[in-house]
């Protein structure tokens, strides 16, 4: 089995529904599908046995949190590479079919996606080709529902670290990119819509979510943290270089190619 998709889910029926919808309309079947629900009592578990038919694995109990259940799903899974679609977030139409011959080799291969405001705001954002250590350690992370992982390698470095509440997806791709040297590829390509209305995007919980990486780093990257500062300060000066008026001439003279 070249693909498993996990879905988690608590006490999200609609949202639910419409990640089932998008994984049950693609054209390419080919693939695992795994649910594990936090024992939800909003008909989140109805709507499950509604449709085992189409689901290959399914669990509704109570867990400690998020990734808890992320570690149930992974442990289940026997596909090569984990795809992780939380209940509210949906596929791109066809995009299994159009992903499939690119799962190899590398141990995490990422896309783009769409992220989901409201129904009228829909907003396509990119990522990079190359990971710097400062983008994932202090600006972003990777899409964490546009990114096939390797299940193997989620096994040999211990999962997903279940004492973080938020960012425990953040560590793993930080971790796996800049401590295990795993090998990643960028496909310029939207695998989802991400529902921005989720846990991780509420404004209220970005304090201690801030919180979350500042421990990750004081306990694992002890040696970069006062790096941050001084890397924006080259970054803006870098900037304004590349911005000048000199700067722009010579690159339309064909002098500078940068």
């Amino acid at each position: 089995m070249k693909l498993s998709i996990i879905t988690i889910n608590y006490n999200n029926r609609e949202g639910l529904q419409k990640t089932l919808d998008s994984v049950f309309g693609q054209s390419c079947k080919d693939f695992e599908y795994i649910v594990i629900d936090g024992n939800s009592n909003d008909g989140s578990k109805e709507l499950i046995l509604q449709n085992t038919d189409q689901i290959n694995y399914w669990v509704s109990e109570s867990d400690k949190g998020i990734y808890n259940a992320m570690n149930k799903g992974i442990r289940a899974a026997q596909g090569e590479y984990l795809l992780f679609l939380n209940s509210g977030d949906k596929l791109v139409e066809d995009v299994v079919a159009m992903i499939m011959q690119r799962l190899h080799t590398y141990d995490i291969i990422y896309g783009d996606w769409y992220q989901v405001f409201s129904e009228n705001h829909i907003q396509r954002e990119n990522f990079p080709d190359l990971i710097t250590f400062n983008f994932l350690a202090f600006k972003y992370s990777l899409p964490h529902q546009s990114s096939f992982i390797k299940r193997d390698i989620l096994l040999k470095h211990g999962l997903y670290d279940e004492s973080l509440r938020m960012v425990s997806d953040w560590k793993f791709f930080l971790d796996a990119i800049f401590k295990f040297n795993c090998t990643y590829k960028h496909l310029d390509l939207p695998i989802s819509y991400y529902d921005k209305n989720g846990f991780s995007s509420n404004t209220d919980n970005h304090d201690f979510q801030q919180k979350e990486r500042c421990r990750v780093i004081d306990e694992g990257y002890s040696n970069f943290k006062y790096s941050e500062e001084e890397q924006n300060s080259v970054f803006t000066r870098l900037s304004h270089f590349e911005n000048s008026r000199i700067i722009k001439t010579l690159r339309k003279m064909n002098i500078l190619r940068f």
